[in-house]
Protein backbone atom coordinates (compact mmCIF):
# COMPACT_ATOMS: atom_id res chain seq x y z
CA UNK A 1 0.00 0.00 0.00
CA UNK A 2 2.62 2.58 0.54
CA UNK A 3 4.19 1.96 -2.44
CA UNK A 4 1.16 2.65 -4.47
CA UNK A 5 0.69 5.65 -2.20
CA UNK A 6 4.30 6.62 -3.09
CA UNK A 7 3.74 6.11 -6.73
CA UNK A 8 1.10 8.10 -6.71
CA UNK A 9 2.96 11.27 -4.89
CA UNK A 10 5.46 10.94 -7.61
CA UNK A 11 3.44 10.51 -10.77
CA UNK A 12 1.31 14.15 -9.64
CA UNK A 13 4.87 15.97 -8.87
CA UNK A 14 5.70 15.15 -12.50
CA UNK A 15 2.20 15.93 -13.85
CA UNK A 16 2.91 19.56 -11.78
CA UNK A 17 6.28 19.73 -13.28
CA UNK A 18 5.35 19.41 -16.85
CA UNK A 19 2.19 21.69 -16.63
CA UNK A 20 4.59 24.42 -15.34
CA UNK A 21 7.16 23.52 -18.22
CA UNK A 22 4.20 23.73 -20.67
CA UNK A 23 2.51 26.83 -19.73
CA UNK A 24 6.03 28.05 -19.52
CA UNK A 25 6.51 27.65 -23.11
CA UNK A 26 3.00 28.67 -23.86
CA UNK A 27 4.00 31.75 -22.49
CA UNK A 28 6.99 31.91 -25.36
CA UNK A 29 5.01 30.75 -28.08
CA UNK A 30 2.49 33.63 -27.47
CA UNK A 31 5.51 35.93 -27.02
CA UNK A 32 6.97 34.95 -30.27
CA UNK A 33 3.65 35.55 -32.01
CA UNK A 34 3.50 38.62 -30.82
CA UNK A 35 6.70 40.24 -31.44
CA UNK A 36 5.35 41.16 -35.00
CA UNK A 37 3.06 43.08 -34.44
CA UNK A 38 2.91 46.69 -32.96
CA UNK A 39 1.24 47.70 -30.13
CA UNK A 40 -0.47 50.56 -28.55
CA UNK A 41 1.50 53.07 -26.56
CA UNK A 42 0.16 53.67 -23.54
CA UNK A 43 0.82 56.59 -20.18
CA UNK A 44 2.10 58.49 -22.57
CA UNK A 45 2.26 61.69 -21.23
CA UNK A 46 2.76 63.89 -23.95
CA UNK A 47 0.83 64.14 -27.22
CA UNK A 48 2.75 63.38 -30.27
CA UNK A 49 4.58 66.29 -31.30
CA UNK A 50 2.71 68.41 -34.12
CA UNK A 51 3.55 67.77 -37.76
CA UNK A 52 6.72 70.15 -38.59
CA UNK A 53 7.12 72.89 -40.76
CA UNK A 54 9.85 72.47 -43.20
CA UNK A 55 10.26 75.75 -44.86
CA UNK A 56 13.37 77.38 -44.06
CA UNK A 57 13.23 80.22 -40.97
CA UNK A 58 15.93 82.56 -39.26
CA UNK A 59 17.63 80.92 -37.10
CA UNK A 60 17.27 81.85 -33.39
CA UNK A 61 19.84 84.17 -31.95
CA UNK A 62 21.86 81.81 -29.80
CA UNK A 63 22.83 82.78 -26.25
CA UNK A 64 25.65 82.26 -24.04
CA UNK A 65 25.40 78.73 -21.54
CA UNK A 66 26.26 75.93 -19.74
CA UNK A 67 28.26 73.85 -16.38
CA UNK A 68 27.47 71.14 -14.81
CA UNK A 69 24.19 69.84 -14.04
CA UNK A 70 22.36 68.65 -10.95
CA UNK A 71 23.78 65.74 -9.26
CA UNK A 72 21.80 62.10 -8.17
CA UNK A 73 23.39 59.49 -6.30
CA UNK A 74 20.79 56.52 -6.29
CA UNK A 75 20.25 54.50 -3.62
CA UNK A 76 22.43 51.42 -4.18
CA UNK A 77 20.60 47.70 -4.05
CA UNK A 78 21.41 44.20 -3.55
CA UNK A 79 20.25 41.15 -4.85
CA UNK A 80 18.43 38.75 -2.46
CA UNK A 81 19.99 35.27 -1.97
CA UNK A 82 17.22 32.85 -3.23
CA UNK A 83 17.83 28.81 -2.96
CA UNK A 84 16.06 25.15 -3.26
CA UNK A 85 13.03 24.66 -5.01
CA UNK A 86 13.16 29.29 -5.39
CA UNK A 87 16.32 28.91 -6.82
CA UNK A 88 15.34 26.60 -9.59
CA UNK A 89 11.98 28.71 -10.64
CA UNK A 90 14.77 31.59 -10.34
CA UNK A 91 16.80 29.89 -13.06
CA UNK A 92 13.89 29.16 -15.16
CA UNK A 93 12.57 33.22 -15.24
CA UNK A 94 16.07 34.24 -16.06
CA UNK A 95 16.37 31.82 -18.80
CA UNK A 96 12.49 32.54 -20.26
CA UNK A 97 13.80 36.67 -19.84
CA UNK A 98 16.99 35.56 -21.69
CA UNK A 99 14.47 34.20 -25.18
CA UNK A 100 12.46 37.26 -24.98
CA UNK A 101 15.59 39.62 -24.34
CA UNK A 102 16.51 38.00 -28.19
CA UNK A 103 13.56 37.99 -29.48
CA UNK A 104 12.60 42.32 -28.50
CA UNK A 105 16.19 42.80 -30.27
CA UNK A 106 15.35 40.51 -33.42
CA UNK A 107 11.41 41.98 -33.35
CA UNK A 108 12.72 45.64 -33.52
CA UNK A 109 15.69 44.96 -36.44
CA UNK A 110 12.07 43.71 -38.13
CA UNK A 111 10.29 46.22 -37.22
CA UNK A 112 12.49 48.78 -37.81
CA UNK A 113 12.97 48.09 -41.53
CA UNK A 114 9.10 48.43 -41.85
CA UNK A 115 8.26 51.37 -39.73
CA UNK A 116 8.45 55.53 -40.36
CA UNK A 117 11.04 57.37 -38.71
CA UNK A 118 9.12 61.01 -38.39
CA UNK A 119 11.28 61.82 -35.18
CA UNK A 120 14.77 61.29 -36.41
CA UNK A 121 14.09 62.71 -39.52
CA UNK A 122 14.43 66.08 -37.59
CA UNK A 123 17.62 65.35 -36.27
CA UNK A 124 19.34 66.13 -39.07
CA UNK A 125 22.88 68.54 -38.84
CA UNK A 126 21.99 72.18 -39.34
CA UNK A 127 19.01 71.30 -38.06
CA UNK A 128 17.13 73.42 -34.54
CA UNK A 129 15.37 71.39 -32.15
CA UNK A 130 13.89 70.99 -28.44
CA UNK A 131 13.63 68.14 -26.21
CA UNK A 132 10.40 67.87 -24.54
CA UNK A 133 10.78 65.65 -21.56
CA UNK A 134 8.14 63.03 -21.11
CA UNK A 135 8.20 63.10 -17.26
CA UNK A 136 8.02 67.10 -16.91
CA UNK A 137 6.36 67.97 -19.79
CA UNK A 138 8.96 70.64 -20.69
CA UNK A 139 12.15 71.30 -22.63
CA UNK A 140 15.97 70.69 -21.72
CA UNK A 141 17.34 74.26 -21.12
CA UNK A 142 20.52 76.43 -19.80
CA UNK A 143 20.12 78.78 -17.04
CA UNK A 144 22.42 80.56 -15.07
CA UNK A 145 23.02 79.98 -11.87
CA UNK A 146 23.26 82.47 -8.73
CA UNK A 147 26.96 82.11 -9.02
CA UNK A 148 27.03 82.78 -12.45
CA UNK A 149 27.37 79.14 -13.74
CA UNK A 150 25.18 78.12 -16.12
CA UNK A 151 23.29 74.50 -15.42
CA UNK A 152 20.94 71.85 -17.29
CA UNK A 153 17.42 71.05 -16.28
CA UNK A 154 13.98 69.89 -17.66
CA UNK A 155 11.24 72.97 -16.73
CA UNK A 156 12.22 75.66 -20.07
CA UNK A 157 9.68 76.37 -22.45
CA UNK A 158 8.39 75.09 -25.36
CA UNK A 159 8.42 76.96 -28.75
CA UNK A 160 10.58 79.27 -30.39
CA UNK A 161 10.92 81.80 -28.46
CA UNK A 162 12.74 79.48 -25.68
CA UNK A 163 16.27 80.53 -27.28
CA UNK A 164 18.12 78.88 -24.08
CA UNK A 165 15.75 75.59 -24.73
CA UNK A 166 17.39 75.16 -28.49
CA UNK A 167 19.97 73.01 -29.67
CA UNK A 168 21.55 72.93 -32.64
CA UNK A 169 22.31 69.53 -34.12
CA UNK A 170 25.55 68.62 -35.90
CA UNK A 171 26.75 64.88 -37.14
CA UNK A 172 30.36 63.66 -36.86
CA UNK A 173 31.67 61.63 -39.64
CA UNK A 174 31.08 58.10 -37.89
CA UNK A 175 26.94 59.37 -38.00
CA UNK A 176 27.14 60.23 -34.20
CA UNK A 177 25.06 62.79 -32.55
CA UNK A 178 26.23 66.22 -30.78
CA UNK A 179 23.65 69.16 -29.64
CA UNK A 180 24.69 72.58 -28.57
CA UNK A 181 23.52 75.42 -27.73
CA UNK A 182 25.79 78.86 -28.82
CA UNK A 183 28.64 75.56 -28.51
CA UNK A 184 28.01 74.48 -25.13
CA UNK A 185 27.71 70.82 -25.97
CA UNK A 186 25.85 68.52 -23.72
CA UNK A 187 27.67 66.00 -22.53
CA UNK A 188 27.81 62.71 -20.01
CA UNK A 189 31.23 62.21 -18.41
CA UNK A 190 31.75 59.99 -15.21
CA UNK A 191 27.93 59.14 -15.59
CA UNK A 192 26.51 62.83 -14.93
CA UNK A 193 24.82 65.07 -17.46
CA UNK A 194 26.81 68.41 -18.07
CA UNK A 195 27.71 70.62 -20.05
CA UNK A 196 30.76 71.23 -21.94
CA UNK A 197 31.78 75.14 -23.51
CA UNK A 198 33.82 74.27 -26.85
CA UNK A 199 33.62 78.47 -27.92
CA UNK A 200 33.36 78.90 -31.29
CA UNK A 201 36.54 77.78 -32.59
CA UNK A 202 36.92 75.32 -30.19
CA UNK A 203 36.10 71.34 -30.36
CA UNK A 204 33.70 69.25 -28.44
CA UNK A 205 35.03 66.34 -26.47
CA UNK A 206 34.39 62.65 -26.93
CA UNK A 207 32.09 63.02 -24.18
CA UNK A 208 29.72 65.12 -26.04
CA UNK A 209 28.70 62.42 -28.65
CA UNK A 210 25.79 60.56 -28.67
CA UNK A 211 23.54 57.82 -30.40
CA UNK A 212 19.93 59.20 -30.63
CA UNK A 213 17.28 55.88 -30.93
CA UNK A 214 13.41 55.87 -31.75
CA UNK A 215 11.76 54.51 -28.27
CA UNK A 216 10.31 50.90 -30.42
CA UNK A 217 6.91 51.05 -30.76
CA UNK A 218 6.34 54.44 -29.39
CA UNK A 219 8.60 56.21 -32.06
CA UNK A 220 7.46 60.01 -30.95
CA UNK A 221 9.83 59.51 -28.74
CA UNK A 222 13.71 59.07 -28.40
CA UNK A 223 16.50 58.32 -26.27
CA UNK A 224 19.81 59.96 -26.05
CA UNK A 225 22.68 57.42 -25.04
CA UNK A 226 26.04 58.36 -24.78
CA UNK A 227 28.95 56.99 -27.18
CA UNK A 228 31.84 57.00 -24.65
CA UNK A 229 29.72 55.54 -21.93
CA UNK A 230 27.48 53.11 -23.46
CA UNK A 231 24.24 52.39 -21.89
CA UNK A 232 24.19 55.88 -20.19
CA UNK A 233 21.18 58.49 -21.18
CA UNK A 234 20.09 61.95 -20.68
CA UNK A 235 17.45 61.52 -17.68
CA UNK A 236 15.48 63.81 -16.53
CA UNK A 237 13.84 63.32 -12.12
CA UNK A 238 9.90 64.58 -11.80
CA UNK A 239 10.88 67.98 -10.33
CA UNK A 240 13.23 69.33 -13.51
CA UNK A 241 16.74 68.34 -12.46
CA UNK A 242 18.51 66.13 -14.21
CA UNK A 243 19.15 62.57 -13.13
CA UNK A 244 22.53 60.47 -12.88
CA UNK A 245 23.08 58.76 -16.31
CA UNK A 246 24.22 55.92 -13.87
CA UNK A 247 21.07 54.86 -12.64
CA UNK A 248 19.32 55.13 -16.50
CA UNK A 249 18.10 52.57 -18.94
CA UNK A 250 16.79 53.26 -22.55
CA UNK A 251 13.77 51.77 -21.47
CA UNK A 252 12.96 53.58 -18.53
CA UNK A 253 10.74 56.91 -19.65
CA UNK A 254 12.68 59.55 -17.28
CA UNK A 255 15.12 58.93 -20.40
CA UNK A 256 12.46 59.80 -23.23
CA UNK A 257 12.25 63.02 -24.98
CA UNK A 258 9.58 64.23 -27.98
CA UNK A 259 11.34 66.66 -30.31
CA UNK A 260 10.15 69.75 -31.50
CA UNK A 261 11.70 71.15 -34.85
CA UNK A 262 12.56 74.64 -34.12
CA UNK A 263 14.71 75.21 -37.72
CA UNK A 264 15.67 72.98 -40.69
CA UNK A 265 17.18 74.30 -44.26
CA UNK A 266 16.37 70.85 -45.07
CA UNK A 267 13.76 69.94 -48.16
CA UNK A 268 10.86 68.06 -46.97
CA UNK A 269 11.26 64.39 -47.30
CA UNK A 270 8.78 63.07 -50.02
CA UNK A 271 5.04 61.81 -48.63
CA UNK A 272 5.12 58.00 -49.52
Amino acid sequence: MNYIIQQIIIMWCFDQSFNFIFKKLAVVDYLIVMAGYPGTPNGQFLPSPTTPCYSPRTPPPQRTNIPPAANYVPPSSSPYPIGGLQGTLSTVTKEVGGVLKGLTKVGAKALNKVLDHPTLENIRSGNVVQFVSRITGQSLQILQAPDGRLVLDSLGGDGHQFHNAHFTVVQDREGYILLHNNFNYLAIKDGTAQLYSAGPSGLPTPECRFKIREVLMQNQFITIESVSERGRYMAVMPNGQMKSAIATSGADQDTHFAVRLIFTSHAKPPTK
